[in-house]
């Protein structure tokens, strides 16, 4: 019985995953940027989400490039806090935490990102380039490889289009308050020029194990397994919908966890994000 449900709901979510009213007209979301961007995006282990994005701003021949990294699985990850600094000494006086850790605020793997940022603007590439062309680009702890490919995939692709929700960090991650029923929900996304570019979903249980680590450990039963398919696909959907708006699946329940709650924390991502005019 739970097979034939979830290929209803699958079947649902692929179809109509989301229900969006777009009231924006393009001139108004227009108004919004005053650049046009491509990016790429490359998903690493443990939550690691890498991209490369090229800017250029509209009407002329200013371009920026940026390489960099976000967790959008652990809110908060051990040596990714926010240096509190002397203005006066240049001293570490205290840390903060960040919203969610990112590569930047590692002490290992900052100063490479910013020799990679650095190249980059330093060398405008405006067309896709070789290995050859990385030499003087001195770096040890992140991949050249994976720079290179994130670089000529970005550069190779269309620009993004204008979209709607502005009102959003450009990457974040929100959670339900507490455990509830032995569950939390947790959603990461990464937003460019307004566009939903990346989501991630959590089903975190009570003792802090995630539902994603028990499928790539093989230890997931039928019905963990049965969640985490739809999962993807409301993923897959928010994508092609661009739209935080869950439907079809809110009413699903399976082995006592509720997707209602997963709609309804998605729903405060797009109240709270989308421009209203």
């Amino acid at each position: 019985m739970l097979k034939k449900l979830l290929i209803v709901i699958i079947m649902c979510l692929l179809c109509t995953v989301v229900a969006c009213s777009n009231s924006s007209n393009q001139s108004s979301i227009e108004s919004a940027f005053n650049f046009n961007t491509k990016a790429a995006l490359l998903e690493k282990e443990d939550g690691w989400l890498y991209h490369l994005s090229y800017q250029l701003v509209n009407n002329s021949d200013q371009s920026s490039y940026h390489f960099g990294g976000y967790n959008f699985k652990h809110k908060y990850l051990e040596g990714y806090d926010i240096p509190v600094i002397e203005k006066e000494t240049g001293e570490v006086i205290d840390t903060v935490k960040s919203s969610l850790p990112y590569l930047s605020l590692s002490e290992e793997l900052g100063p490479e990102l910013d020799k990679i940022n650095n190249y980059f603007n330093e060398k405008k590439f405006i067309n896709p380039i070789e290995m050859s062309d990385l030499d003087e680009l001195k770096i040890r702890k992140i991949n050249k490889q994976e720079v290179l490919q994130l670089f000529n995939e970005a550069i190779s692709k269309e620009e993004f289009p204008n979209g709607d929700y502005i009102n959003l960090p450009a990457a974040d991650i929100i959670l339900e308050e507490r455990k509830i029923s032995g569950y939390q929900w947790q959603t990461g996304y990464y937003i460019i020029q307004g566009n939903i570019a990346y989501i991630r979903i959590e089903l975190i249980y009570e003792d802090n194990t995630y539902l994603s680590d028990l499928i790539n450990e093989n230890k997931a039963d039928k019905d963990q397994i049965s969640i985490y398919k739809v999962i993807k696909e409301i993923e897959k959907g928010i994508i092609d919908n661009q739209c935080f708006v869950v439907s079809e699946s809110k009413e699903l329940v399976i082995a006592n966890i509720k997707f209602q709650r997963l709609s309804n924390l998605l729903q405060k991502l797009d109240f709270g994000g989308k421009r209203n005019d």
